[in-house]
C-alpha cells in the first residue's frame, strides 16, 4: 500500500493498493480500479483522477463512481478510442429517512454516527457527550491513517457507543451504522458556508445500513430536516467538466513558472475539461521565490516545480514554515533536518504528523536519506498519543470562552461568551455592532 503518509510493502506481492495521487502512470498493471471517480469535478484534486482515467496502462480498467459521473467518465472513454462496459449496482438495502427532528438527548442510539462539518464541531460535540456519558469515535479529515483505523476499531468492538464524524466518514470507510444524524446541514466550503448538496448528502447517508448486518438503514436531522429530504430525493446534477492538471512540458517553455501557470490557467480547453485550481501552487511559487530571492535563477523550473507540488497543508504556519526550511537548505545538507514536535496538545500532534510527512515527502524529492526507522518510530508515538488524547481526554475539548474560560454549549458560535462581550462593548469603536462580530466569527470557525 502506498499514500501520501505511509508505505506498506510486503516481498512477493501481487497486488498493490495506493491513493490517486501516488498512481504510477509509467506502469503496467493486468487489471486497475480506481474507486470514487467522481472526484474528476473536485477543482484541486480532481486532475488526479482525470490522470488516472485517462492514463492508465493495464489491459482491464473498473472505474467505479457516483451515477452523476457516468456520462462525462464515457465521453473520457469515447475520445480515447476504447471500448466500454456500464455495469449499474443497487443499494441492497434500504434507506429511509425519519421524518421528525432528531433530538441529542432523547434519540440517541448506540450505532448512531453525528455529522458535522469541522474538526471543532467534532471535538467540542464529541466532549458534549463524553461529559454526558457516551463514548465516542471521532473521525475527521487530518486525523493520522493509524489513529483513524482505531477510532474504527474502537467502534467495532463496541468500546464506543457512536461515531462523530465529518464528511470523511462518506469516502472509504465501511462501518456498522445504522443511522446517520445529520447534527448539521451546512458547511464551509472554503469562500462561503451554504447547505449541502444532493451528491453530498447520498455519498453521507449511504454509511448507513450496511448489507449483511442490517436490513435498512436510517438517515436523521437535528435541523434542516427537509435540505437532507430534498437532497436524498432529488437527481444529482450530471457532472459537465472533469479538471485537469498543469502540464510539465509547458516549463520547457521561455518564461517563469508563475506566468507560465497563469497563461495556462486562461487558455481554452476542450468542453468537456477544466483547469484545476491554481491559487495553493501560485502561493507556494510565491514562497519559494521569497526565499531564494537572491539566487532564484540558479534553480530550474522542473527543480522548482517538484518542491511546490509538494502535499502540504498551506494554512498549518508550522508546515509552511518547516517546508521553507527545507527550501532554503536541501541542496547544502547531506539530510534534511528531522522535525521538532511543537507540543503535547492534539493540534500540535496533528501538526507534527504533517511535519513527518512532509520530511519524508521532501527528502524523497530531492532524493536525500530519510531516518526510517525513527521516522516510523515517531509516526507511531505520534498516533498513539493522538488516540490516547481522543479515548482519555476527549472530554476536555469541549468549548470554552477565550477570555474567561467558562464552558460554552458544544453548538456556541463564537469565541467570546455573551457576559464578556458586553463587558467589552464599552472599548468598541462607535459604529462596531453585534451583528459585525457575529459574522467574523462565524466566519472564522467556518474556516477550521
Amino acid at each position: 500500500m502506498i499514500t501520501g503518509e505511509e508505505t506498506l510493502e510486503i516481498p512477493g506481492a501481487l497486488c498493490q493498493a495506493c491513493t490517486v495521487e501516488m498512481l504510477n502512470d509509467h506502469e503496467y498493471f493486468d487489471i486497475a480500479v480506481v474507486d470514487e471517480c467522481q472526484m474528476i469535478a473536485d477543482p484541486y484534486r480532481g486532475h488526479n483522477w482525470t490522470r488516472a482515467v485517462l492514463g492508465l496502462r493495464a489491459e482491464e480498467i473498473h472505474l467505479c463512481m457516483a451515477p452523476e459521473a457516468e456520462d462525462i467518465v464515457i465521453e473520457m472513454i469515447k475520445r480515447c478510442g476504447d471500448q466500454y462496459r456500464v455495469v449499474r449496482h443497487k443499494r441492497n438495502t434500504r434507506l429511509t429517512l425519519e421524518k421528525k427532528a432528531f433530538g441529542l438527548k432523547a434519540d440517541l442510539k448506540k450505532g448512531d454516527a453525528l455529522i458535522v462539518f469541522s474538526k471543532k464541531s467534532v471535538l467540542a460535540l464529541a466532549a458534549h457527550l463524553e461529559n454526558e456519558g457516551v463514548h465516542c469515535s471521532v473521525i475527521y479529515g487530518s486525523l493520522p491513517p493509524a489513529t483513524r483505523r482505531e477510532q474504527v476499531r474502537r467502534f467495532l468492538a463496541r468500546e464506543t457507543e457512536v461515531v462523530v464524524s465529518t464528511d470523511a466518514i462518506g469516502m472509504g470507510l465501511n462501518l456498522p451504522i445504522r443511522r446517520i444524524v445529520f447534527v448539521e446541514t451546512r458547511k464551509f466550503d472554503g469562500v462561503n458556508k451554504r447547505d449541502l448538496n444532493p451528491e453530498e448528502i447520498k455519498q453521507i447517508a449511504g454509511r448507513a445500513g450496511r448489507f449483511g448486518l442490517y436490513d435498512e438503514g436510517f438517515v436523521a436531522a437535528v435541523d434542516g430536516l427537509e435540505v437532507i429530504e430534498d437532497g436524498l430525493s432529488r437527481m444529482p446534477m450530471p457532472i459537465m467538466k472533469a479538471y485537469v492538471g498543469f502540464p510539465e512540458q509547458l516549463l520547457n517553455l521561455p518564461s517563469e513558472i508563475d506566468n507560465l501557470v497563469k497563461i495556462w490557467a486562461g487558455m481554452d480547453t476542450p468542453s468537456i475539461y477544466e483547469k484545476m485550481e491554481v491559487d495553493e501552487l501560485l502561493a507556494l511559487y510565491m514562497n519559494f521565490e521569497h526565499v531564494h530571492r537572491e539566487d532564484l535563477e540558479e534553480y530550474t523550473k522542473q527543480e522548482i516545480y517538484k518542491l511546490i507540488t509538494c502535499s502540504i497543508d498551506i494554512d498549518n504556519k508550522l508546515v509552511m514554515e518547516l517546508w521553507r526550511d527545507y527550501c532554503s537548505q536541501y541542496r547544502e545538507v547531506e539530510e534534511l533536518e528531522f522535525p521538532y514536535s511543537p507540543g503535547d496538545d492534539l493540534y500540535d500532534l496533528e501538526s507534527y504528523y504533517k511535519m513527518l510527512d512532509l520530511y519524508f515527502q521532501f527528502s524523497r524529492k530531492v532524493g536525500l536519506p530519510v531516518q526510517k526507522e525513527y521516522l516510523d518510530e515517531e509516526r507511531r508515538r505520534t498516533e498513539e498519543e493522538i488516540s490516547r488524547i481522543l479515548k482519555t481526554e476527549c472530554a476536555s475539548y469541549s468549548r470554552k470562552c477565550s477570555s474567561c474560560m467558562r464552558e460554552l454549549s458544544w453548538d456556541y458560535p463564537f469565541s467570546i461568551c455573551d457576559r464578556c462581550f458586553e463587558r467589552g462593548k464599552i472599548n468598541r469603536p462607535h459604529g462596531h455592532s453585534r451583528g459585525g462580530r457575529r459574522n467574523f466569527k462565524s466566519m472564522k470557525q467556518e474556516g477550521n
